[in-house]
């Protein structure tokens, strides 16, 4: 299976019992992680994440969500359990949420564009990467969330985590066996780091998500 992308974009808060019929699609134990969450908007952008991820899993691997036991890694990085070549990765911001999902590791990372502090790129980023910032006052803060997105996506495919250091590697190269795709869409910058670049972006709406549904219960 080709590396696939899937873009939902959810600008308005669900009512209380939409929310409420999506949360009993998760398990017991994604349930209570949903439930620490403060934020109401990260929480629902969480929510969402889960379902559209339990979603995909089931089309693409002809699974039902009964079938679904996603677990944590050492480093935070989920998965599917007893399902090797099952590999997704999710990320959002904002109201968007992004997936990844493909047959070998992949690791995605969405932001939305706004000021940005650059000053942490002298703490975090290569010399190269800093310069790149730096060559054109203009796109100096796109060119930050161009890096910072690629290094979001880079140790989530290699699943350790902040044990990478930022500064260990320079994502305006080639890094060993993957690839970068990044795209510029409504105001987000997304990246994607995998053995191969995604062919395209599927996007969503919330009643385009709210008919794929069906495959949950």
């Amino acid at each position: 299976m080709e590396n696939k992308l899937y873009l939902l974009m959810a600008d308005k808060q669900l009512d209380p019992q939409e929310y409420q019929q999506m949360f009993q699609l998760l398990s017991p134990e994604r349930q209570e992680r949903l439930r620490r969450i403060s934020s109401k908007n990260a929480k629902q952008l969480s929510l969402l994440g889960d379902i559209l991820t339990r979603i995909l899993l089931c089309e693409h691997f002809n699974l039902s969500n009964k079938q679904l036991s996603i677990d944590i890694g050492n480093h935070g990085k989920p998965f599917l359990s007893g399902y090797p070549n099952a590999h997704f990765n999710i990320s959002h911001s904002a109201d968007a949420v992004l997936c990844g999902i493909c047959n070998t590791p992949i690791g995605v990372d969405i932001e939305k564009i706004k000021p940005a502090n650059l000053a942490i790129a002298k703490r975090f980023f290569t010399f190269e990467e800093c310069e790149y910032i730096q060559e054109d006052p203009k796109t100096a803060n796109e060119r930050f969330i161009f890096l910072w997105t690629r290094k979001e996506s880079y140790i989530k495919w290699a699943g350790g985590g902040l044990s990478i250091p930022l500064n260990s590697f320079d994502v305006l190269k080639v890094q060993r066996e993957v690839v970068f795709y990044s795209e510029k869409l409504d105001g987000y910058l997304l990246s994607v780091c995998a053995k191969f670049p995604p062919q395209e972006i599927h996007r969503l709406d919330m009643d385009g998500l709210r008919e794929r549904m069906e495959i949950l219960k």
